[in-house]
């Protein structure tokens, strides 16, 4: 049997120290996934566990600056590993943790779920600032940040995959586009 307790001591180790990219942001996402799920027929433990352990790489990505998705996966690997999960229901939870992103193909429930959940995060202000902070930590540079923002804001009107996660995104999405607009502007 799973121990979800030991899961979450590893995953709260993991991103302690991050206000808004740890915990903080698997509780936002947990909030999300919680409203789209709502009517949809789902694996609830591969969601669950899909929620927690998605960002894990968190730290190591702002720190490091390596690959966010990977190291993400490579800690659910091992995190699941060490629990004897079953190596079927792991390839799930793998596959919604490599799609949670705007360019993600999510094939399951689970991983769309997820997938639009994260980004509902990522279009709101704590989004934002977010994206703000691991620019600067890269060092990248105003004008890359701002090419990302605009391409993000271009994407994102055919990112979402569950009816509640269009429906949700509305607001967001035009929120997003009008900070991105009004950047431009003032630069």
């Amino acid at each position: 049997m799973l121990d979800k307790l030991m899961l979450e001591k590893l995953v709260e180790k993991e991103l302690k120290g991050l206000p808004i990219f740890g915990l903080s942001q698997i509780e936002r996402v947990k909030k999300n996934s919680i409203k789209l799920k709502e009517g949809l027929k789902h694996e609830k433990e591969v969601l669950e566990l899909s929620v927690m352990l998605h960002n894990a790489g968190a730290k190591q990505c702002i720190q490091f600056t390596q690959d966010f998705i990977q190291y993400s996966v490579a800690l659910a690997k091992k995190f699941l590993s060490r629990a004897n999960y079953p190596s079927k229901k792991m390839d799930s939870i793998i596959h919604c943790i490599q799609e949670a992103h705007l360019n993600g193909q999510p094939k399951t429930i689970e991983a769309k779920i997820l997938h639009d959940a994260v980004l509902l995060d990522e279009i709101g202000a704590i989004g934002v600032l977010k994206d703000s902070i691991s620019f600067y930590s890269q060092k990248k540079s105003l004008q890359n940040f701002r090419e990302s923002l605009r391409a993000k804001s271009y994407h994102l009107k055919n990112a979402f995959f569950t009816e509640k996660g269009k429906e949700l995104a509305i607001e967001g999405i035009t929120s997003y586009n009008e900070f991105v607009e009004r950047l431009e502007r003032e630069l």
